[in-house]
């Protein structure tokens, strides 16, 4: 690409895991619901008028950040960032959090976006392996990082970090 950014031209776009052609096969890696909306929702989208669809919602999600708040209670709405699912909201905590030549802290194995949004960004991904067990080795809670990416439960192992690990985190990394 003759005008993109340098920083862009040894970065691969985002492969998405593999989408198998089967219908008996239920795409976790999609989050792929395999049962049908409940009939409640479906009635629910029935009443929705036309003209509630037809323009852009509140762009700051105001009402729905307000209602997230009350229910966590939290102090206020501005605790609460709504987004267009999970992959936006790691890209806005990149673009908000990480500079080039940042590191970016992640477990491996695990969601390869990370990866994909630190080089979009000049950052460095560090890969710390889990145990025989997919958890967090004693080695990752040292590892110096601008972000830390750890998501509950991983993908691809499923296991969640525990509580202990939870905390230790939240105590040691910057």
């Amino acid at each position: 690409m003759k005008y993109g950014r340098k920083l862009l031209r040894d970065v691969h776009g985002y492969v998405p895991g593999e989408q198998p052609g089967t219908e008996n096969v239920v795409k976790l890696n999609t989050n792929e619901n395999p049962y049908p909306p409940s009939p409640a929702v479906l009635d629910a989208l029935r009443e929705v008028s036309g003209d509630a669809v037809r323009k852009y919602p509140d762009p700051l999600a105001s009402e729905l950040r307000a209602a997230c708040a009350a229910q966590y209670g939290y102090p206020s709405k501005d605790w609460v960032i709504a987004g267009n699912g999970m992959d936006e909201l790691l890209a806005m905590t990149v673009r908000t959090f990480a500079d080039p030549g940042d590191r970016i802290l992640t477990p491996y194995p695990t969601y390869i976006l990370y990866e994909t949004l630190a080089a979009l960004h000049g950052a460095e991904t560090v890969f710390e392996d889990l145990t025989h067990d997919f958890q967090l080795s004693d080695g990752f809670f040292g590892i110096p990082a601008r972000i830390c990416f750890l998501p509950r439960p991983n993908s691809p192992s499923g296991v969640c970090p525990p509580r202990e690990a939870m905390e230790r985190l939240c105590e040691t990394f910057p």
